[in-house]
């Protein structure tokens, strides 16, 4: 070569070495890149396996999430029910005990208007009381009270 261009010239031993170093070079990364190849291999597939478990995760969490909606929907509706169910009961009750008071202030009466009856012993009239009761016409509706009972 030629010295006028700022380099000097190059021998066929010097060209030989370097490209023996360049050699080297090149089987020195070649084998490190063996090396990062069969560790990034077994990487990748742990990757691809750890991917597939977070789909299928992501996907029973899907599924679990619309059971529990559905499970929560449904105790909603049962509790709705139940209120609905108290509400109907709470109104009922004084209603019944009205009319439990009233039967029992009909039955006072009763007791009034039949008193103990002289030439029947003790709990004749009871017993009497209890068959006229029993014996009561069955024509009106349940649930009305004509007349007296």
């Amino acid at each position: 070569m030629d010295e006028t261009t700022g380099r000097g010239t190059l021998y066929a031993k010097d060209v030989s070495c370097w490209a023996s170093e360049q050699r080297k070079d090149l089987s020195r990364i070649s084998k490190h890149l063996q090396l990062l190849l069969q560790q990034v291999s077994p990487l990748k597939s742990q990757l691809e396996t750890s991917h597939k478990q977070k789909d299928e995760l992501r996907k029973q969490l899907e599924d679990l999430s619309r059971v529990l909606q559905a499970e929560k929907e449904a105790q909603a509706q049962q509790t709705k029910g139940a209120e609905q169910k108290l509400e109907v009961k709470n109104k009922e009750y004084p209603e019944a005990v009205a009319r439990l008071e009233r039967d029992k202030d009909d039955l006072r009466r009763g007791t009034v208007l039949f008193p103990a009856c002289p030439a029947r012993p003790a709990g004749g009239c009871r017993k009497s009381t209890e068959a006229l009761l029993t014996a009561r016409p069955q024509h009106h509706e349940q649930g009305s009270r004509p007349g007296f009972w």
